[in-house]
C-alpha cells in the first residue's frame, strides 16, 4: 500500500483532519486578535521588558518635573563645596536607628599640594525633610514654586552627586 492510499484511509470519519475539527476558544483568540493585542500579549510576557518601560517612565517623569525632584535650584552654586565628594544618606547614628539623615560638612586645605579635603562632622546632623520650601525655580519656564520633594535644614548639604 502506498502512501497516498494510506492516507486516504486515515481520512474517515472517525478520524477528521485536524482542519476540520473544532478549534479551542484560545485558539480562536488569537486568530481574531490585531496586531498589537498580539504584541501586547508577548510583551507582557517577558518581565525585563516591563522592568524596562517601567524603568524609562520613571526617568522621564523625573526629567520632566526636575525641579521639583532636585532639592537645590539649577542656577544656584555652592562655591564653598566645589569639588565635594557625593554625601551620603544615613540611617543609624551611634548606633541607634533614626530618620535619614546627612552630617556636616568640613573643609580643609592641604597646605603642601592645595587640594580640599571633605571630612564628615558627625556633630552636626541634619535630617532629610519631605516637601520643604528651597530656592523659587520656574517649573517648564511657566509656573512659579518653592516646593521640592526633599532638603535638609539650613546649613546642611545634600549632594546626591558630588557638586
Amino acid at each position: 500500500m502506498n502512501r497516498i492510499q494510506q492516507s486516504e484511509e486515515e481520512l474517515t470519519l472517525e478520524n477528521p483532519p485536524e482542519a476540520v475539527q473544532p478549534q479551542s476558544t484560545d485558539d480562536e483568540q488569537v486568530f481574531l486578535a490585531s496586531q498589537w493585542k498580539l504584541m501586547w500579549w508577548k510583551f507582557r510576557k517577558h518581565k525585563l521588558a516591563l522592568i524596562s518601560v517601567f524603568l524609562i517612565i520613571v526617568l522621564y517623569a523625573l526629567g520632566i518635573f526636575a525641579e521639583f525632584f532636585s532639592p537645590y535650584n539649577l542656577q544656584e552654586r555652592h562655591a564653598a563645596y566645589a569639588y565635594a565628594p557625593p554625601t551620603r544618606i544615613r540611617v543609624f547614628h551611634e548606633g541607634r536607628l533614626h530618620r535619614p539623615f546627612v552630617y556636616g560638612i568640613e573643609q580643609s586645605i592641604d597646605r603642601e599640594t592645595l587640594r580640599k579635603h571633605y571630612a564628615i562632622d558627625k556633630s552636626r546632623v541634619y535630617p532629610i525633610r519631605l516637601f520643604v520650601r528651597g530656592e523659587p525655580y520656574r517649573m517648564w519656564g511657566r509656573f512659579e514654586g518653592n516646593l521640592h520633594l526633599f532638603g535638609v535644614d539650613e546649613g546642611g548639604m545634600v549632594l546626591l552627586f558630588g557638586a
